[in-house]
């Protein structure tokens, strides 16, 4: 151990100093020190915490001491530290001293230290500062906790960052007992403040929090119901003349009215001003729906010819069914995959969900978080309810339920999949056929697919294969594309074989690159042995093309060089560059070549390797072809393209 100040005037490290002695003496930087700090407080014990604080309170005391003092509180968590800690952490700037003071105060635990915490969590604004309070607190005192970042969370859109935070911080603390305040802030107008309040009901593993969801969820979907009603009733009433208007009132207010005095119909139908409007007072204890009370302000808008116009009652009322939309269907999807996780937690057994969810769906009260709880939940048994999802005109929806259909892994959803498969938007069949690749034996399924008579089947069996890289498939795609037959069909399973990237496959596919082929086969023969990036393939296939010497399988047979040799991480050597080059020739003679000659020199940019000479030699081709262009001439590459080749051009020449 090193000496230091206190060592120097005093062997203290081999008995008992005062702990006033060793203050006076010591120098808190030095390790030495520290130690006989710590020794001597020890030994002290409570008591030497009044030798300390007046020192580490007044205004120039040393941050080294204050930081001993702070470490010695959380190791020696003394009720006596209180004070010293409660007067130092309001004003401490350092970060990790704060942190330390504030874990010494959690370490102590009683009531008053927990009050000091709770006054930090109010004075000390900064974020940083704030989360260590924070943090402590959950872990000594969550009750409060809790209480801070619910505060935190009802600012919402004021401070959006500060309400997220919070929310996810509650997420933390929940217990039961709070689902009766989390249900008051489910109901506030701010929707950032009632959607986090919803989905941290969600979290809480309880039959009330369940209950609460079930009802909420039944409650909103009747809401829903009833602004549709509202919607569909100002758009009827809209342009009618007032006459037309009261009498529409009138006819849907038919049945109360029947309850009141001829006389006072009478007043209702032709009358106006205060008598019409004193037979309306007492209706409002009867009439409480939306629609009705719709319906009351009109009339009583018809009636009153000081008051309000009909026309604004109409579009106040489609203004607020506008305005609640969001949040209703908000609602709906949360509460929909809040009861699929309470279900899925035994709160409550699928069959008593469903039926909701399903009624939800069918009438188009929610968006894809319904869709996804009802596909949770659904019994592969209930063909008409899952068939409703796959059904539904929304692709989203579908997509959503097929997504958790899938998730589920269940053999006995394959119909539904396979059903999904034939979807008319291509996202949400290839979704399906991801899926459907999760379930036992996919290779059966694909070979099912390919035996189909039905054409559309066997692109979706070619597309299975491709997706899911079934490489047991490879000889049945070798056996389709030697059986000939309609050449968009072959084409298709050549994109297959190309999915598959087996590389044993390779002599049969050279075998089938021949001069009886059409020129869109050989193509595509060439881009899947092209795809499959194997140097010493790319050489036979670079033969290939010098056999059938087509200028477009010479710059696939390019290439396939090129990207072989780079995959590999190795350079093309001089033998090989030769080799290259005569199929740079072969690519670039072509007939009306510009398309073919720019992908060339987009292949050579990315060439590793290669000799200056032949490099130089490239380069000179290529700015030749340059100053053939000529403006307003089909002859030559587009000013664009012209654009791209003189920038890879720049980047050739540096390997001259």
């Amino acid at each position: 151990m090193g000496s230091g100040p206190v060592a120097e005037k005093n062997p203290m490290r081999h008995g008992d100093v005062a702990l006033g002695t060793l203050l006076d003496r010591m120098d808190p930087g030095e390790e030495s020190d520290q130690l006989v700090f710590f020794r001597a407080l020890n030994a002290a014990g409570p008591s030497g915490v009044e030798d300390l604080a007046p020192r580490v309170l007044r205004a120039g005391c040393p941050s080294g001491l204050r930081s001993l003092v702070v470490e010695a509180a959380c190791y020696l968590p003394w009720p006596e530290w209180l004070p010293v800690l409660a007067r130092l952490l309001r004003h401490e700037t350092d970060l990790g001293r704060f942190a330390l003071g504030v874990e010494a105060l959690g370490r102590m635990g009683h009531e008053e230290a927990l009050a000091v915490l709770q006054e930090l969590a109010r004075i000390r604004g900064a974020a940083d500062f704030q989360a260590q309070v924070v943090e402590v607190l959950a872990r000594t005192d969550p009750d409060q906790a809790f209480r801070h970042h619910l505060a935190a969370l009802l600012e919402g859109s004021a401070s959006p960052g500060a309400a997220n935070e919070a929310a996810r911080q509650l997420s933390l603390l929940l217990k039961p007992e709070h689902l009766e305040t989390l249900r008051l802030a489910v109901r506030h107008p701010d929707l950032l403040i009632s959607r986090h309040a919803l989905k941290l009901i969600q979290g809480i593993p309880s039959p009330e929090a369940a209950a609460f969801l079930l009802g909420l969820l039944a409650e909103t979907l009747e809401e829903i119901r009833q602004d549709r009603r509202l919607r569909d009733l100002t758009q009827q009433f809209r342009g009618l003349p007032p006459a037309d208007l009261r009498g529409a009132v009138l006819e849907r207010l038919a049945e109360p009215l029947g309850e009141l005095s001829a006389e006072a119909r009478s007043r209702l139908e032709e009358g106006s001003g205060a008598p019409a409007l004193a037979v309306l007072d007492p209706l409002e204890v009867l009439l409480q729906g939306p629609v009705d009370r719709l319906l009351l302000d009109l009339l009583r808008a018809i009636l009153d010819p000081k008051g309000g116009r009909p026309g604004v009652v109409l579009g106040e009322a489609m203004e607020g069914v506008q305005q609640r939309a969001r949040r209703l269907v908000f609602v709906v999807d949360a509460c929909a995959e809040g009861l699929s996780g309470m279900v899925q937690r035994g709160f409550f057994l699928a069959e008593e969900v469903v039926p909701l969810l399903a009624s939800g769906v069918q009438e188009q009260l929610g968006r894809e978080g319904l869709a996804r709880a009802l596909a949770t939940l659904v019994s592969s048994e209930e063909e008409a309810t899952w068939r409703l999802l796959l059904e539904q005109g929304d692709a989203a929806l579908r997509a959503a339920a097929v997504d958790a259909l899938g998730e589920r892994r269940d053999p006995a959803f394959r119909p539904a999949l396979l059903r999904a498969c034939r979807d008319a938007i291509s996202e949400v069949a290839q979704r399906a056929l991801l899926h459907l690749g999760t379930l036992p034996d996919p290779e059966a399924q694909a070979r099912e697919f390919l035996a189909s008579p039905n054409l559309e089947d066997r692109y979706l069996g070619l597309r299975f294969v491709g997706i899911h890289r079934l490489q047991g498939l490879g000889q049945d795609l070798l056996a389709l594309v030697e059986a000939g037959g309609r050449e968009e069909f072959t084409l298709a399973v050549l994109q297959a074989l190309a999915a598959l990237g087996n590389r044993d496959l390779a002599p049969n596919l050279l075998e089938l690159l021949h001069s009886g082929q059409g020129a869109r086969l050989q193509e595509a023969i060439a881009e899947t042995l092209r795809d499959l990036a194997d140097p010493s393939l790319a050489l036979t296939l670079c033969e290939k093309a010098d056999q059938l010497r087509q200028p477009i399988l010479h710059a696939i047979a390019l290439e396939s060089m090129v990207r072989s040799h780079a995959g590999a991480g190795m350079g093309v050597d001089e033998e090989a560059f030769t080799v290259l080059l005569a199929q740079v020739q072969g690519a670039w003679a072509g007939r009306n070549p510009w398309a073919l000659r720019l992908r060339v020199v987009e292949a050579l940019v990315v060439c590793p390797g290669g000799a200056p000479g032949g490099w130089r030699s490239l380069v000179a081709m290529i700015q030749d072809a340059l100053a053939e262009r000529r403006p307003g001439s089909s002859s030559g590459w587009s000013t664009e393209a012209a654009g791209r080749v003189q920038m890879m051009l720049r980047e050739l020449q540096k390997r001259v």
